[in-house]
Protein backbone atom coordinates (compact mmCIF):
# COMPACT_ATOMS: atom_id res chain seq x y z
CA UNK A 1 0.00 0.00 0.00
CA UNK A 2 1.37 3.34 -1.14
CA UNK A 3 2.14 5.11 2.51
CA UNK A 4 0.81 8.24 1.73
CA UNK A 5 -2.68 6.45 1.88
CA UNK A 6 -1.76 6.04 5.76
CA UNK A 7 -0.01 8.79 6.24
CA UNK A 8 -3.44 10.36 5.12
CA UNK A 9 -5.68 7.86 7.47
CA UNK A 10 -3.36 8.77 9.86
CA UNK A 11 -3.48 12.96 9.90
CA UNK A 12 -7.16 12.56 9.47
CA UNK A 13 -7.36 10.98 13.04
CA UNK A 14 -5.16 13.08 14.50
CA UNK A 15 -7.27 15.69 13.68
CA UNK A 16 -10.35 14.33 14.86
CA UNK A 17 -9.11 12.94 18.00
CA UNK A 18 -7.62 16.70 18.63
CA UNK A 19 -11.22 18.66 18.50
CA UNK A 20 -12.62 19.58 22.09
CA UNK A 21 -15.38 17.72 23.77
CA UNK A 22 -15.94 14.40 24.30
CA UNK A 23 -17.42 11.39 21.49
CA UNK A 24 -17.19 7.53 21.49
CA UNK A 25 -13.51 6.82 20.24
CA UNK A 26 -14.99 4.04 17.81
CA UNK A 27 -17.26 6.33 16.49
CA UNK A 28 -14.15 8.40 15.41
CA UNK A 29 -12.70 5.35 13.81
CA UNK A 30 -15.13 4.95 11.13
CA UNK A 31 -14.88 7.50 8.55
CA UNK A 32 -10.91 7.43 8.37
CA UNK A 33 -10.93 3.57 8.53
CA UNK A 34 -13.77 3.39 5.54
CA UNK A 35 -12.01 5.61 3.67
CA UNK A 36 -8.29 4.37 4.24
CA UNK A 37 -10.07 0.49 3.21
CA UNK A 38 -11.87 2.39 -0.39
CA UNK A 39 -8.38 4.13 -1.08
CA UNK A 40 -6.39 0.64 -0.39
CA UNK A 41 -8.70 -1.12 -2.64
CA UNK A 42 -8.09 1.34 -5.51
CA UNK A 43 -4.65 1.01 -5.19
CA UNK A 44 -4.99 -2.71 -5.91
CA UNK A 45 -7.67 -1.89 -8.44
CA UNK A 46 -11.19 -3.17 -6.27
CA UNK A 47 -14.16 -0.93 -6.36
CA UNK A 48 -14.92 -0.35 -2.39
CA UNK A 49 -18.40 0.12 -0.63
CA UNK A 50 -19.02 0.45 2.61
CA UNK A 51 -22.07 0.61 4.91
CA UNK A 52 -21.98 1.20 9.11
CA UNK A 53 -23.50 -0.85 11.76
CA UNK A 54 -24.38 -3.84 9.47
CA UNK A 55 -27.10 -5.98 11.46
CA UNK A 56 -26.30 -9.57 11.64
CA UNK A 57 -29.34 -11.03 13.03
CA UNK A 58 -28.93 -14.47 13.42
CA UNK A 59 -25.48 -13.74 15.18
CA UNK A 60 -27.84 -10.72 16.93
CA UNK A 61 -23.90 -8.82 16.29
CA UNK A 62 -23.67 -5.46 14.70
CA UNK A 63 -20.23 -5.08 13.12
CA UNK A 64 -19.07 -1.78 12.74
CA UNK A 65 -18.31 -1.73 9.06
CA UNK A 66 -19.15 -4.14 6.35
CA UNK A 67 -17.13 -4.03 3.06
CA UNK A 68 -18.12 -5.14 0.01
CA UNK A 69 -15.83 -5.51 -2.56
CA UNK A 70 -17.78 -4.79 -6.49
CA UNK A 71 -21.23 -4.69 -4.78
CA UNK A 72 -20.66 -7.85 -3.31
CA UNK A 73 -20.33 -8.50 0.85
CA UNK A 74 -16.30 -9.26 1.59
CA UNK A 75 -16.10 -9.41 5.21
CA UNK A 76 -16.58 -6.94 8.60
CA UNK A 77 -14.37 -4.36 10.23
CA UNK A 78 -15.01 -4.21 13.75
CA UNK A 79 -13.58 -1.26 15.99
CA UNK A 80 -12.36 -0.57 19.21
CA UNK A 81 -10.95 2.58 21.10
CA UNK A 82 -7.30 3.30 20.62
CA UNK A 83 -5.13 1.86 23.24
CA UNK A 84 -7.43 -1.58 23.30
CA UNK A 85 -5.14 -3.36 20.60
CA UNK A 86 -6.36 -5.63 17.77
CA UNK A 87 -5.48 -9.15 19.78
CA UNK A 88 -9.75 -10.21 19.83
CA UNK A 89 -9.38 -13.60 22.08
CA UNK A 90 -7.79 -11.16 24.71
CA UNK A 91 -9.83 -7.98 24.68
CA UNK A 92 -10.95 -7.60 28.20
CA UNK A 93 -14.71 -6.63 29.46
CA UNK A 94 -17.49 -9.15 29.18
CA UNK A 95 -18.75 -6.75 26.04
CA UNK A 96 -15.46 -7.80 24.28
CA UNK A 97 -15.72 -11.20 25.23
CA UNK A 98 -19.06 -11.83 24.34
CA UNK A 99 -18.95 -9.84 21.19
CA UNK A 100 -15.78 -12.19 20.26
CA UNK A 101 -17.81 -15.52 20.62
CA UNK A 102 -20.48 -14.03 18.29
CA UNK A 103 -18.04 -12.42 15.29
CA UNK A 104 -15.50 -15.18 15.44
CA UNK A 105 -17.28 -17.48 13.23
CA UNK A 106 -17.23 -14.67 10.43
CA UNK A 107 -14.71 -15.56 7.46
CA UNK A 108 -13.34 -12.31 7.06
CA UNK A 109 -12.95 -9.95 9.60
CA UNK A 110 -10.36 -7.30 10.77
CA UNK A 111 -10.69 -5.81 14.60
CA UNK A 112 -8.36 -3.04 14.90
CA UNK A 113 -8.13 0.37 17.30
CA UNK A 114 -6.50 2.67 14.61
CA UNK A 115 -3.12 1.49 15.47
CA UNK A 116 -3.22 -2.58 15.54
CA UNK A 117 -4.37 -4.24 12.97
CA UNK A 118 -5.27 -8.22 12.72
CA UNK A 119 -6.96 -9.95 10.27
CA UNK A 120 -9.50 -13.14 11.21
CA UNK A 121 -10.94 -16.29 9.07
CA UNK A 122 -13.37 -18.41 11.28
CA UNK A 123 -11.83 -17.16 14.81
CA UNK A 124 -8.56 -18.14 13.51
CA UNK A 125 -5.38 -14.79 13.34
CA UNK A 126 -4.13 -14.71 9.78
CA UNK A 127 -0.54 -13.60 10.37
CA UNK A 128 0.71 -11.57 12.89
CA UNK A 129 -0.66 -8.49 14.25
CA UNK A 130 0.39 -5.16 12.45
CA UNK A 131 1.57 -2.30 14.59
CA UNK A 132 2.15 0.89 13.90
CA UNK A 133 5.40 3.29 14.86
CA UNK A 134 3.57 5.65 16.98
CA UNK A 135 0.24 7.05 18.01
CA UNK A 136 -1.55 8.32 14.99
CA UNK A 137 -4.55 9.98 17.06
CA UNK A 138 -1.62 12.12 18.43
CA UNK A 139 0.99 11.99 15.93
CA UNK A 140 -0.83 11.84 13.54
CA UNK A 141 1.76 11.38 10.39
CA UNK A 142 4.79 10.74 12.37
CA UNK A 143 2.93 7.39 13.58
CA UNK A 144 3.99 5.84 10.22
CA UNK A 145 6.88 3.77 8.51
CA UNK A 146 7.12 2.84 4.94
CA UNK A 147 7.31 -0.53 6.71
CA UNK A 148 3.86 0.24 8.27
CA UNK A 149 2.17 0.55 5.13
CA UNK A 150 3.88 -2.36 3.62
CA UNK A 151 2.76 -4.77 6.68
CA UNK A 152 -0.18 -3.29 6.66
CA UNK A 153 -0.77 -3.41 3.13
CA UNK A 154 -0.56 -7.15 2.92
CA UNK A 155 -3.05 -7.73 5.39
CA UNK A 156 -5.51 -5.54 3.53
CA UNK A 157 -4.98 -7.25 0.20
CA UNK A 158 -5.38 -10.19 2.07
CA UNK A 159 -9.10 -9.31 3.02
CA UNK A 160 -10.21 -7.11 0.57
CA UNK A 161 -9.52 -10.37 -2.30
CA UNK A 162 -11.03 -13.11 -0.36
CA UNK A 163 -12.90 -15.55 -2.04
CA UNK A 164 -14.03 -18.88 -0.44
CA UNK A 165 -12.47 -22.01 -0.71
CA UNK A 166 -14.86 -25.19 -1.24
CA UNK A 167 -14.19 -27.86 1.18
CA UNK A 168 -15.07 -31.62 -0.48
CA UNK A 169 -16.30 -33.27 2.57
CA UNK A 170 -19.68 -33.06 3.57
CA UNK A 171 -19.45 -32.33 7.70
CA UNK A 172 -16.40 -29.45 6.44
CA UNK A 173 -18.92 -27.69 3.85
CA UNK A 174 -21.41 -28.06 6.50
CA UNK A 175 -19.44 -25.95 8.76
CA UNK A 176 -17.90 -23.85 5.85
CA UNK A 177 -21.39 -22.62 4.25
CA UNK A 178 -22.68 -21.75 7.90
CA UNK A 179 -21.01 -18.29 7.86
CA UNK A 180 -21.54 -17.60 4.24
CA UNK A 181 -24.77 -17.92 4.61
CA UNK A 182 -25.06 -15.17 7.11
CA UNK A 183 -22.92 -13.11 4.84
CA UNK A 184 -25.73 -13.42 2.11
CA UNK A 185 -28.73 -12.59 4.46
CA UNK A 186 -26.97 -9.68 5.49
CA UNK A 187 -26.70 -8.36 1.84
CA UNK A 188 -30.34 -9.36 1.31
CA UNK A 189 -31.74 -8.06 4.48
CA UNK A 190 -29.74 -4.28 3.82
CA UNK A 191 -31.15 -4.72 0.16
CA UNK A 192 -34.88 -5.35 1.02
CA UNK A 193 -34.70 -1.93 2.91
CA UNK A 194 -33.96 -0.16 -0.12
CA UNK A 195 -37.63 -0.41 -2.32
CA UNK A 196 -36.09 0.05 -5.54
CA UNK A 197 -33.78 -2.59 -5.48
CA UNK A 198 -33.96 -6.02 -7.24
CA UNK A 199 -34.74 -8.01 -4.09
CA UNK A 200 -36.89 -5.80 -2.80
CA UNK A 201 -38.99 -5.81 -6.17
CA UNK A 202 -38.84 -9.84 -6.45
CA UNK A 203 -40.06 -9.92 -2.76
CA UNK A 204 -43.26 -7.36 -3.54
CA UNK A 205 -43.51 -10.24 -6.88
CA UNK A 206 -43.66 -12.88 -4.74
CA UNK A 207 -46.01 -11.25 -1.80
CA UNK A 208 -48.30 -10.75 -4.07
CA UNK A 209 -48.90 -14.06 -5.88
CA UNK A 210 -47.48 -16.42 -3.61
CA UNK A 211 -47.20 -15.11 0.44
CA UNK A 212 -49.53 -11.91 0.93
CA UNK A 213 -49.38 -11.85 4.38
CA UNK A 214 -45.45 -12.53 4.21
CA UNK A 215 -43.26 -9.83 5.53
CA UNK A 216 -39.42 -9.61 5.27
CA UNK A 217 -38.57 -11.78 8.22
Amino acid sequence: MDVSILIDFADELKTKFSLPGSAAPEDQLKAPVAELLKRAGADIGLQIDTRTESTLSDLKARPDIAIHVAGLICGYIELKAPGSGADAPKLKGKHNKNQWKKLKSLPNLIYTDGCEWAHYRNGERQGLIVRLDGDPTTDGKYAISEENADRLGTILQDFLNWEPRVPDKAELLAQYLAPLTRLLRSDIETALKDSESASSLLATQWRKFFFPDADNS
